[in-house]
């Protein structure tokens, strides 16, 4: 049986998460049993014939199997590829999770700059969690240059997009006056927004601002 053939058929009964199209099966089960050795030497050998094969979803489907070493051993190099085969075919989640591997240098050696490169993709596609990231480096000046209006632009597109974590970084712009007027009201407003969604951090500083009273009535219920 060719390569791809049984890469295909390891894809669709190992994972379940293959999607192809003309693909035609004549294998005997007993085939199927290929290690992951072999299979990642096979993506090696194999990427243009992923990439033309296989749909975005599956091959980051495979990919994050690799980056977790979820009924795989863990690989980063092997997650990676397959997450650039992904985003070639538009996957915000797969450019999202290139930018975390390069901020974060897993599998490769760190860059914050690349990560950043990887967020603004991701971002634009419409990935949330690239947003808050993406605002945070803005807020930071980490792996770029510091831009507080770019980063209150990101994190008001992923808060509307339900993120905990960029409604509370709203929060802290306002309360700490980051690149901003420093303004209570607004920070309280998106402290309860994000501890609504279950962020224990603005919980805690919403609970602070209670107990001093600052920018609103002192509550100690």
């Amino acid at each position: 049986m060719k390569t791809l053939s049984k890469l295909r058929l390891l894809l669709y009964i190992g994972f379940g998460v293959c999607i192809f199209s003309n693909c035609n099966l004549e294998t005997k089960s007993s085939e199927t049993a290929t290690s992951t050795e072999s299979f990642s030497s096979d993506i090696n050998k194999q990427s243009c014939n992923f990439k033309n094969t296989f749909k975005a979803d599956s091959l980051f489907n495979i990919g994050l199997k690799y980056y977790e070493g979820s009924g795989v051993k863990q690989n980063y190099t092997q997650a990676k590829k397959l997450f650039e085969l992904a985003a070639v075919q538009g996957s915000k989640e797969a450019m999202f999770k290139i930018g975390v591997i390069y901020e974060f240098g897993r599998g490769v050696e760190q860059d914050k700059e690349q990560a950043v490169e990887w967020y603004i993709q991701a971002a634009e596609a419409g990935e949330t969690k690239a947003m808050t990231n993406l605002g945070q480096s803005y807020c930071s000046g980490t792996g770029t240059v510091q831009d507080y209006d770019k980063a209150l632009s990101w994190f008001n597109k992923a808060a509307s997009s339900g993120s905990g974590t960029a409604m509370f970084n709203l929060a802290l712009m306002y309360d700490k006056g980051r690149g901003i007027e420093r303004d209570m009201e607004k920070a309280i407003e998106w402290y309860k927004r994000a501890a609504a969604v279950g962020e224990g951090d603005a919980m805690f500083n919403l609970g602070v601002i209670y107990d001093t009273g600052e920018g609103s009535v002192q509550d100690y219920s």
